[in-house]
């Protein structure tokens, strides 16, 4: 986990490091995601459409921004921050899911939604922990 070591790294110089993990929030980040992958072509341009589809999904369970900017004011004032903060809904399911469910499972789930045709392999692994 890339937070982690970069906590690691800067603990000694006293500089925290939180990873805030939003869920769907009105705050634009969507639209202006999907916009970018329309721009962007290229690798990326087989699942533009499948995550303007995700997006329109997530429209009708956005939470107000200050979902996530109440716990980033509370990290922020925190003297030992945590190095994960879940907000929003669907993002707490999502980390609870991984959590219960084999890697395989929660894997093939998020493939499904996200209907991706990814290469590689999915065997052993944590979520969040790219097997080598």
């Amino acid at each position: 986990m890339t937070t982690a070591a970069v906590r690691y790294e800067l603990a000694p110089l006293g500089v925290s490091v939180t990873l805030i993990e939003p869920g769907a929030t009105e705050s634009g980040f969507l639209e202006n995601r999907a916009r970018g992958a329309r721009v962007g072509g290229g690798v990326y341009a087989g699942i533009t459409a499948r995550l303007e589809a995700l997006h329109a999904e997530l429209a009708s369970s956005r939470e107000p921004v200050e979902v996530v900017v109440r716990p980033l004011v509370r990290v922020l004032e925190s003297p030992s921050p945590p190095l994960r903060v879940a907000t929003g809904r669907t993002t707490r399911w999502m980390l609870l899911a991984g959590r219960l469910l084999p890697w395989r499972v929660y894997d093939a789930l998020v493939r499904r939604k996200l209907g991706a045709e990814w290469r590689g392999s999915t065997a052993g692994g944590t979520p969040g922990f790219p097997t080598a």
